[in-house]
């Protein structure tokens, strides 16, 4: 790929502003989300047309320079189909494609971040006792087999505070039954929430007198890097 002079100025330019805000700046980056319909859009991380400045320290500063942003982003989006048929891999994947020029180097390169669900788990035939305050709750329930879904990731989790009968209608999930789905999560899938996480639901049978019966579908999250074939040397002369 030939850069023309005013292309090249962008790459000056956006390298004099990082020495300004980072003058051990050596790595300038900006990335870009692509959605699990793999649309490509802003980093909404950092915040639209945003440019990270790397110093060799390890410390770094935000600059903000559009043309600079969006000059990248036409490079990926011209190209979409080699920076995105690594997303077509997995399916329903998403991630990020990351911009790095090296200021020392004058090389610019791409890699990408993919996330992916890789794997699905299914435990059945587990039990908790059925106690006479689930059993008092249980009346608000309509039904006698409710599904909850759960997602979690970045170290933090939720389950879903409204969930579905067997009769397919959405029912308010009562606090004590929301405990004992994270009661669950937390005995047969210890760390559900932690780093990219997983997602899935509780399948709950308050059928019986004495114990609650339940299934867990758990989905989980992995993570794929991926370095593009694309790196340009840029003789900002």
């Amino acid at each position: 790929m030939e850069f023309t002079q005013e292309q090249k100025n962008l790459f000056k330019r956006v390298e004099l502003l990082s020495k300004i805000n980072n003058k051990s700046h050596n790595e300038i980056e900006c990335e870009y989300l692509v959605e699990q319909n793999s649309t490509i859009i802003e980093d909404a991380h950092y915040g639209s047309a945003t440019i990270v400045s790397y110093g060799e320290s390890g410390g770094n500063k935000m600059i903000d320079y559009d043309p600079y942003y969006y000059f990248i982003k036409e490079i990926v989006q011209d190209n979409d189909d080699v920076f995105l048929d690594p997303f077509y891999q997995f399916e329903d994947s998403w991630g990020r494609i990351i911009a790095r020029y090296n200021t020392d180097t004058k090389i610019l390169s791409f890699y990408s971040v993919i996330n992916f669900y890789d794997y699905s788990e299914d435990y059945s035939d587990g039990v908790i006792n059925f106690n006479d305050e689930l059993k008092e709750v249980k009346k608000e329930i309509v039904g006698n087999t409710i599904r909850v879904n759960f997602d979690g990731g970045g170290d933090s989790g939720y389950v879903e505070d409204v969930c579905e009968n067997e009769m397919g209608d959405q029912i308010d999930l009562p606090d004590l039954f929301s405990d004992v789905c994270y009661e669950i999560l937390d005995k047969k899938y210890s760390g559900w929430e932690i780093n990219e996480g997983s997602y899935g639901y509780i399948t709950l049978n308050l059928s019986g007198n004495d114990f609650i019966k339940y299934s867990i579908n758990i989905n989980i999250n992995e993570v794929s890097d991926v370095d593009h074939k694309y790196k340009f040397y840029i003789d900002v002369k």
